[in-house]
């Protein structure tokens, strides 16, 4: 997509990607909802932005997961940062992922080095961090 296509006149693109995905019942309905990794990578950048989607068995849209920069420790330069190499997994209800984490000590330009799994929760009207 353009950058002025998107109402952008930062960047003069945005490439989207499909990351990956996992389906699992998250809702407790019984049915299998799947949840679906993006990244947007805008042009000119040296970042990008994820979002995780969770869609229902019928296919609408059931949530986003919240932004990462809610996940951010206060003693960390930046958010953490999905590790998209590492597979999602639903278990029990809870969705699980690893993220790679901000220390006191890294920069952006060297990236985040501190891995933590988190994980979430559906309470039938969003979801919850676990732990």
């Amino acid at each position: 997509m353009t950058g002025s296509a998107a109402g952008s006149t930062d960047y003069d693109q945005f490439t989207v990607a499909y990351l990956q995905d996992v389906s699992g019942d998250l809702s407790g309905d019984g049915q299998p909802e799947t949840v679906v990794m993006l990244g947007c990578t805008p042009q000119p950048s040296n970042f990008s932005v994820f979002e995780v989607q969770v869609f229902t068995a019928s296919h609408t849209l059931l949530a986003e997961l919240p932004s990462p920069a809610t996940l951010k420790p206060p003693n960390a330069p930046l958010p953490p940062e999905y590790d998209a190499h590492m597979p999602m997994t639903i278990q029990g209800g809870i969705l699980s992922y690893r993220m790679l984490f901000y220390t006191a000590t890294d920069t952006h330009a060297s990236g985040p080095s501190q891995p933590q799994t988190v994980q979430w929760r559906w309470n039938g009207q969003q979801f919850s961090r676990v732990g």
